[in-house]
């Protein structure tokens, strides 16, 4: 007995849109971690963890890699978003292999990283969509 099963064409906009969307939901929640990984009251005292640091210089790290594969349709569909501020996060707080820029990594979770949690939460889908052909 011969069982057919139906194939299924997506097409490459959708699929393109679809890894769109899930970059940006990893750049939302890395955000967020950030955020929530800076338990320091000051940025003398986020200098003198080096834990925390860590968790919230990785996380940044993130947006910034998952921020260079977004298409820029993408981007520039959603141009509310301040994509080239996003991009330079982690040029910003890290010159060179050790040299981290406390004061900048402070503005970035303080400032940056909430408004841009704010910016995303409006565009990203509750369930991302493909629309399938069955051939």
């Amino acid at each position: 007995m011969n069982i057919e099963y139906p194939r299924i064409r997506l097409e490459l906009t959708n699929i393109r849109r679809l890894k769109d969307e899930v970059l940006l939901l990893d750049i939302f929640l890395a955000a967020k971690k950030a955020i929530k990984f800076c338990n320091s009251q000051s940025v003398s005292e986020l200098e003198t963890n080096e834990m925390e640091t860590s968790a919230i210089l990785f996380n940044i790290l993130i947006i910034d890699e998952r921020f260079k594969k977004i298409s820029t349709d993408y981007q520039s569909e959603y141009s509310a978003i301040p994509w080239n501020k996003i991009g330079g996060f982690y040029g910003r707080i890290v010159r060179g292999l050790r040299d981290t820029q406390y004061p900048e990594l402070w503005s970035v979770v303080k400032n940056d990283l909430p408004e841009l949690i704010e910016l995303l939460s409006e565009i990203i889908p509750q369930k991302p969509k493909v629309d399938a052909i069955i051939v």
